[in-house]
């Protein structure tokens, strides 16, 4: 029989339509579930397929087929609840209008349009499958009505034999238990050979899975290989696999970029899986995936290890260039001195040098603790290269603190930077050029060599940072491993300026430098009737709810004694959502102030606000702060967008859509990774888990704050960590990064 467009079956429905739009894909430890939007006929439909209803995830020109009923939801309207969905692949049963669909969406098919499309159905009819399969070129384009030019019939054509294999592979997966979603990339990867090497070794569909959850990724993958080929325990193939997960976890979840070898004997023992790790480099291995630092006795991914290798030979390249021709110029350094009432005279020795290696050295690296003058020498450095002319970049943090000792010089973040370096080196912008990168301890080991790659050799380079606040969200720490090094290039600051022995919070964040003190133990509690320095509330609960609402509510009094607005810093996103929510409940419950609502989510005038994500068409980055600075009684509608409310952000007015909201969340609280790089008049540390506590935490949110600082927790589990002598855990890497100069 065969299958109609839309059919009935009891009180059930099968729909069967292309996919034309992706709303929400989500993967656990129950499968995979997916909101997405399909065409049947001229009707398009929202399918909600929850966990247990499919197999794989939709690509937006794919043929599904969906069983289920249609619900009317109270907050998303009309929605078909899919109890079944699949994909289809086309075949001679496959209604016109459906195939035609998946020619016009399917991302293979470019240049075929809605024209084209119609214009098949219209000359083959019934016929345009078997066209499809069995028509030459020649053939095509010569078909009388058709029009097609040699390049869209070759293109065509050469989709649709794709699918045959796509069609073949599907099969195989589905057979063996694999994820169908990964089809199309081992398709890419592996070409028309797929089934035979995934037969020869299975495991290689491993490194292309998602390593957001790289361990149940490997567990799930490994029971339906050893099922389907009866693989024993220590193959070979399985224990190199093994160690990748190993590998990709500890990537994950601590940023390591390679592991020890110890560490990954005894993790192999204790799974009792026998393999020699000497093999790893001695025995050819078909798509070898990792390689064995006998050096370091470091064991590593062989694509990290070759960005570490990357990262190396690009930074002593430019060493080995030499010095630029640029001269250290003290009569021009002291000109833009003069103007923060400054001279060399009263510049410490490594102050002197930091100005003079960004100057003069194809590459330098400043290292320094807050309030060691690193800003200072980044105003230095820059305006004696624009003074002289020279093709200066800055790249920083989203946070607008930079604007008030670099007033004038343009500046964009790292990754506004390296998207917009592909147009610039076609121009020749980035030629010659100086680019001083601020905050380099917060930049990834994958970004650093991302910045690398993008830049002409003729680029010179100045890295500014503070080995001593938390490491980069992604994995590795270039910075740190690289100021490690004896060499001239790197200049370490040590002298703080602003650290007044009458005020308790500088004497606070410099005491966080020496070992062994007993500063926290003389802190004042809290007294919210006047503002201190530094003082605690102590408590020693650690519930989110406990420790929520005596956060919000010494917010709220602070806020109302003072009216000044303390911004809160966790440990635990969980707990930062829980307070935004509870703080902004204690601000407006019962008050009539005008708010918007979006997806579950309230924003009044004058509220903090962060952007998780970054948003294209605003051009902000995630991890900007704003305000809410208006909320409008109805959407108005400004340069063609529908918009709910604008915010302030660096003194500048934005207007946004609902869309835009989503980008958006509260941040009364935050967590301390956002607040590199900003400074706030007053803080609150909230001490909710000091697994994830560490020196660099500490050190990161003291040196948020400018004036006033509360601590909410145990004041002797602070005194530990405060006292603790590493600033950072240590970050395993493979290929050490030396300097040869």
């Amino acid at each position: 029989m065969t299958l109609s467009s839309i059919s009935f079956n009891d009180s059930r429905i099968d729909l069967m339509g292309v996919v034309t739009h992706i709303i929400h894909t989500a993967r656990d430890n129950r499968g995979v579930s997916a909101i997405f939007q399909i065409k049947v006929k001229r009707t398009k439909f929202v399918v909600v397929a929850e966990f247990g209803s499919m197999k794989s995830f939709p690509d937006v020109g794919d043929i599904w087929l969906v069983t289920g009923e249609h619900k009317t939801d109270n907050t998303y309207g009309s929605q078909f609840k899919a109890e079944k969905a699949h994909k289809l692949l086309p075949d001679k049963d496959t209604p016109l209008d459906v195939l035609a669909d998946f020619l016009v969406f399917g991302a293979a098919f470019t240049g075929i349009t809605r024209h084209y499309a119609n214009k098949l159905v219209r000359v083959f009819g019934n016929n345009l499958y078997s066209t499809l399969e069995h028509a030459s070129i020649d053939e095509l384009t010569a078909t009388k009505g058709m029009n097609l030019s040699k390049s869209i019939a070759h293109n065509l054509l050469n989709s649709w034999t794709k699918l045959a294999d796509e069609s073949e592979l599907i099969e195989y997966f589905d057979a063996k238990g694999f994820p169908l979603e990964l089809v199309e990339t081992a398709r890419q990867l592996f070409g028309k050979d797929a089934i035979e090497l995934l037969n020869k070794n299975p495991y290689l569909l491993y490194p292309i899975i998602s390593i957001k959850a790289p361990n149940r990724h490997w567990k799930e993958l490994d029971r339906s290989i050893r099922k389907s080929f009866k693989i024993k325990k220590s193959d070979r193939r399985r224990a190199i696999s093994f160690i990748e997960s190993l590998l990709y976890s500890a990537y994950r979840e601590h940023g390591h970029m390679a592991l020890p070898i110890g560490t990954i004997i005894d993790a192999l023992e204790e799974s009792n899986i026998s393999f020699s790790l000497n093999s790893i480099n001695t025995q050819s291995d078909e798509f070898q995936t990792l390689c064995l630092n006998k050096d370091k006795s470091k064991v590593q991914i062989l694509g990290h290890s070759a960005i570490e290798g990357t990262i190396s030979f690009l930074l002593n390249k430019r060493v080995s260039l030499g010095e630029t021709d640029q001269a250290f110029n003290s009569a021009e350094v002291d000109i833009v001195l003069s103007k923060s009432e400054l001279s060399l005279e009263r510049m410490t020795a490594q102050q002197i040098k930091a100005i003079s290696n960004g100057l003069t050295k194809t590459l330098s690296f400043v290292d320094g603790p807050s309030n060691s003058g690193k800003k200072l020498i980044i105003q230095v450095i820059a305006e004696v290269l624009l003074n002289n002319g020279e093709n200066l970049w800055l790249i920083s943090s989203p946070s607008g603190d930079d604007g008030e000792y670099l007033s004038g010089i343009g500046k964009e973040s790292v990754n506004t930077f390296i998207n917009n370096s592909s147009k610039r080196n076609k121009a020749d912008a980035l030629k010659n050029s100086i680019v001083v990168v601020n905050d380099a301890h917060t930049i990834d080991a994958l970004m650093f060599y991302k910045l690398l790659k993008c830049l002409p050799l003729s680029a010179r380079l100045c890295f500014v940072g503070d080995h001593r606040k938390l490491p980069p969200v992604g994995p590795g720490y270039v910075f740190g491993q690289l100021i490690s090094n004896k060499s001239e290039l790197i200049t370490h600051l040590k002298h703080q300026y602003g650290c007044a022995p009458d005020n308790l919070l500088t004497h606070i964040s410099s005491s966080l430098l020496v070992k062994g003190n007993d500063e926290i133990n003389k802190l004042p509690s809290a007294n919210f009737t006047e503002i201190q320095d530094v003082s605690i509330y102590e408590t020693k609960e650690t519930s989110q709810e406990i420790l929520s609402n005596i956060a919000a509510n010494i917010w709220l009094e602070m806020y109302l004694n003072f009216n000044k607005s303390y911004q809160l810093i966790c440990a635990h996103s969980a707990l930062c959502d829980q307070i935004n929510k509870h703080v902004q409940q204690l601000r407006f419950t019962k008050k009539n102030v005008i708010s918007f609502t979006s997806n579950e989510q309230t924003y009044y005038e004058g509220e903090q606000v962060i952007f998780i994500r970054k948003n294209q068409y605003l051009k902000i980055q995630s991890g900007q702060m704003a305000i809410v600075h208006k909320v409008y009684d109805a959407p108005i509608l400004l340069r063609g967008r529908e918009c709910v409310l604008s915010i302030k952000v660096n003194h500048k007015l934005l207007e946004l859509t609902k869309d835009d909201l989503e980008c958006l969340s509260l941040s009364y609280a935050i967590n301390a990774y956002k607040v590199q790089s900003y400074k706030f008049e007053n803080t609150i540390l909230v001490l909710d888990n000091f697994y994830l506590i560490s020196k660099s935490w500490l050190y990161t949110a003291i040196n948020a704050s400018r004036s006033s600082l509360i601590f909410i927790g145990d004041r002797d589990a602070l005194n530990k960590k405060f006292n603790s002598t590493d600033f950072n855990r240590a970050r395993y890497f493979g290929t050490p990064l030396e300097l040869v100069g």
